[in-house]
Formats: structure tokens, sequence, C-alpha cells
């Protein structure tokens, strides 16, 4: 109960554990500010943050020890290859060594999945695709055709989503808004839906009101999804593609 979770966060001496800081904005200097403080009370209290870097600003926690997650080297994807598929089949070790090797050697056929294994959340995503039976050996174009299309496509267990779009309306937004980025990555957030809601608009003859709501909502369906991030920071607000290799491949797939 809520009372319960005040008392033992007053009276106890804990480790807080803060998954996921980005995303509370637009409140996301408050919330800081509010662990902060809490930590502050008791030197025995610890607070554990993580966040994606995009929007973050250290000086919230000033003073107190950064790591930032690099690029995996090779025996890193191994490793969590393993550890993953293990998880994935715990009663079959020799199942989940099996799956993982598949998997590795999967990765090392293709120049594009290799380099996309480095990063952590793409690594997650590529076995993702590997466990559904998805091949990722493929070009580069295919291969993030079907990331993105694994994301749309996701569910989670603690939330639901709020916007909802059709496949297609959803796929040739991107497109649009993966464009509009790449012509000018700083682009507020407010501008962008009235591009994206413009050519929105043209291509389904469609009122501009109704473009711009239809790009609003596809903003929110691919950042509640994790493709795009929703960046607030002096009254501005901005969104943004997680990696830059999805933006390329949106612009790429709108010019085609």
């Amino acid at each position: 109960s809520r009372p319960s979770l005040i008392t033992l966060l007053n009276e106890t001496s804990l480790t807080l554990v803060g998954d996921g800081l980005d995303e509370t904005d637009p409140n996301r200097a408050i919330v800081a500010a509010h662990l902060r403080n809490w930590a502050l009370v008791d030197d025995s209290r610890r607070v554990i943050v993580t966040t994606r870097p995009v929007g973050h600003d250290p000086a919230w926690f000033d003073g107190w020890r950064h790591f930032e997650l690099l690029p995996l080297a090779e025996n890193d994807i191994k490793q969590f290859a393993h550890e993953i598929y293990g998880l994935l089949s715990p009663p079959d070790a020799s199942h989940a060594k099996r799956r993982a090797e598949a998997f590795l050697q999967d990765i090392n056929k293709s120049r594009t999945a290799s380099i996309a294994a480095r990063n952590p959340q793409l690594l997650g995503l590529l076995i993702a695709l590997h466990v559904n039976g998805t091949d990722i050996s493929g070009k580069r174009y295919e291969l993030f055709d079907k990331v993105i299309e694994l994301i749309r496509q996701q569910t989670t267990r603690d939330r639901t989503y709020v916007h909802e779009l059709s496949a297609s309306t959803g796929r040739r937004a991107l497109e649009l808004i993966g464009w509009q980025l790449l012509m000018n990555p700083s682009i507020a957030r407010k501008e962008l839906i009235r591009q994206v809601g413009y050519d929105l608009a043209t291509e389904t003859n469609e009122a501009p009101l109704s473009g711009q709501e239809s790009a609003e909502r596809a903003l929110g369906f691919w950042e509640e999804r994790g493709l795009l991030e929703h960046l607030s920071a002096g009254g501005e607000s901005a969104s943004v593609f997680i990696h830059l290799t999805f933006r390329d491949h949106a612009a790429a797939t709108y010019l085609s």
C-alpha cells in the first residue's frame, strides 16, 4: 500500500533502484531531484539510477558515480547470448547452448548483424528475432525492417499502450518521420507533427487537422514502443530515434 511504501522509504536504510529515469518525462528533472534529496537524508541510503543517455543531464546527480555502457566486445556478445538463452531454456542446458551457438553463427554471417549486436539494445532485439525463428543473416535493409516490425508488434506485461495504429499507417508515418529527422535533426516536435501531418493528409486526402492528429498518434505510438524518444528541455520538446540506423532506414524507405 502507499502508506506502507512511504514508511519504508522514510524509516529504512535501503538501496533504491530507479530504473528508466528517461521514461519519466516531462518530469525527469523533478524525479531526479527527489531521488537525490532522498539519498541526502541518510548516508546509508543508496540509489541506483538507470537511463538512456539521450536527454540526460549528469548535473542532476553531481558528485555521484556515473557509468556508461560501452559497445559490447565479441566476448561480451558471446557471454550475454549464452546467459539469455540459458534463461530461456533453464531445464535443458545443452539445448540452450546449441541455440546460443546457432545465434552467434548467424550474426557472424552478416556484417550488419555483427555490428548491430555490439549495441546491448539491438543485441536483445536480434536475439528476440532469432528466438522467433527469423533469419538474421540477411542484408542490412531486410534485417532492420524485421527489427522495426518486431518493435511494432511487441507487447508489455507492466503497461497498456495508449496509442494504437494500423500497420500501414504506423509504418508510413515512421518513414515520414525518418525523412523529416534526416533533413532537420533538430526539428521541434511541434513542427515535426505539422510536417508529417501535412504529408499524411496529402496522401490520404484528409483535412490538415486530421493529418496532424494522425502524426501525433504515430509519434506517441513509436515512443511508447521505444523506437523513438520524446525529449523535453527548457520548455521545448523533440522526438528522436533511439539509434540513427533506424532513422536512416526509415528515410531510405520513404525515398524508395
